[in-house]
């Protein structure tokens, strides 16, 4: 919404609750590039702000925050997700929390009932815990992936997930899921908004972050879905084609293609 505004002339003002934008998906030091991101570009921006209140005037909208903060604007963005409805499912029986509770083949606690989407809560497979994923990519897969199941297949649905946003002229990609990441590494340039940032757990490969890097992202979702633990310095070289090191895979990580796809 704020590159959206900037390009339309407008100059917006950012309240976030973290101490950086996306902290809890991407962590400190790429949410730190995505405040720089904004603020070059003319964004208003406060981190570690909570709203406490916002009110309509004749003016406007003001927004004070819990630090005393007042901004005052034509008008607000409220960005809070979104709330999945299972009242139906809950009424039907079917296990609910934090949505539709579904497991690797997207079925419900209840036989012959499937779930899919932004409401399915799925036991992911690589990444042993529940995941509700709220981006069409997801909805499309997991979809077809129940469709699949309906029809007496037996599709394991395990894509790693991706998602993207163009702002500021700049294309941003995600792929997987770096919950429980200790290791960050970095190929390209930071500074110069041209990267691949690897997050690892325990030496295995759970997720990936791009600027200008979209390329890159195929190969590093073909990593993630086989559980690739990867040398850190052959993933930070840039003379080291990524594609390369599926090459170098034990063949048990390469027997595990994603299902999902």
């Amino acid at each position: 919404m704020a590159s959206t505004a900037v390009a339309r002339g407008v100059t917006p003002v950012v309240i976030e609750q973290a101490a950086v934008p996306l902290e809890r998906v991407l962590g400190a030091e790429m949410g730190q590039f995505c405040a720089d991101l904004q603020r070059a570009n003319g964004v208003e921006l406060h981190t570690g702000q909570a709203v406490s209140s916002v009110r309509t005037t004749a003016d406007g909208v003001v927004v004070r925050t819990d630090g005393g903060l007042e901004v005052t604007g034509d008008a607000v963005v409220i960005a809070v997700g979104a709330q999945p409805n299972t009242d139906v499912a809950r009424a039907s029986g079917i296990s609910v929390s934090n949505g539709v509770l579904v497991d690797e083949h997207c079925r419900t606690s209840i036989e012959g009932v499937y779930a899919a989407g932004d409401v399915a809560n799925h036991r992911h497979p690589l990444y042993d815990r529940w995941l509700r994923v709220e981006h069409f990519d997801n909805a499309n897969k997991q979809a077809m992936a129940a469709a699949k199941n309906i029809l007496g297949g037996a599709v394991v649905y395990d894509d790693p997930h991706w998602f993207w946003s163009d702002q500021f002229g700049l294309n941003l990609q995600h792929c997987g899921d770096a919950h429980g990441w200790d290791r960050l590494v970095v190929r390209g340039s930071v500074a110069e908004s041209d990267f691949i940032a690897f997050y690892l757990a325990g030496g295995v490969l759970r997720a990936a972050f791009t600027a200008e890097r979209g390329g890159d992202v195929y190969a590093a979702k073909e990593l993630i879905a086989r559980q690739a633990a990867p040398d850190p310095r052959r993933l930070a070289d840039e003379d080291v084609d990524l594609m390369d090191l599926m090459d170098e895979l034990p063949e048990a990580a390469e027997a595990a293609p994603s299902g999902g796809n």
